[in-house]
């Protein structure tokens, strides 16, 4: 396997969920218009959503189904795709209910 040095992919971020992008995003530059990341965390489709409108060629996630990240953005529109992130970092989970250290609405009996 012959391996190179590329100095644009360089990058100090040590979070591989992000460096996939930067990824991407050369992969785009070369002219790769449809780009498979694998992956089966959650937070990779959150910054697919966020990243799509840098990276023109079409990003899909997969774990076991493929997600067309482009239609999935079509659907729930640009400002959304680019807030995920942010409200992903803030509860410091995908699949939490309220927002970390913070609970939820409590019902006092009467």
């Amino acid at each position: 396997m012959l391996t190179s040095y590329v100095e644009d992919l360089y990058s100090t971020q040590e979070e591989a969920d992000t460096k996939m992008f930067l990824h991407a995003f050369h992969a785009d530059l070369n002219e790769h218009r449809s780009i498979a990341i694998v992956s089966s965390d959650t937070d990779v489709e959150a910054l697919a959503g966020s990243h799509q409108v840098a990276i023109p060629a079409s990003i899909t996630r997969t774990r076991s189904r493929l997600i067309d990240i482009p239609r999935l953005c079509d659907k729930l529109g640009a400002a959304v795709c680019q807030a995920v992130p942010s409200v992903n970092a803030m509860t410091g989970c995908d699949t939490v209910s309220c927002f970390v250290g913070k609970e939820g609405v409590k019902h006092h009996p009467r």
